[in-house]
């Protein structure tokens, strides 16, 4: 097996990994279900998490800033 092959099945399994990342992101709405508003967080979205209930939940940055 040459460097080129290698590189080849690395590719293909990194982008597996990322398919089932995004699968179980998506699955998840406590990570990317605003808590307050109920707003769609994307991957790059910043986060607030707070304790409610004894369960770590996201806040979006205008919930947040509401908050204060």
């Amino acid at each position: 097996m040459n460097e080129e092959g290698i590189n080849i099945i690395l590719f293909i399994l990194g982008s597996i990994a990322i398919f089932i990342a995004i699968i179980f992101y998506n699955s998840r709405p406590d990570l990317h279900n605003c808590y307050s508003c109920g707003k769609y967080l994307t991957v790059n979205a910043h986060r607030y998490w707070y304790k409610v209930n004894g369960k770590n939940v996201p806040y979006c940055a205008k919930c947040n800033r509401k908050s204060r």
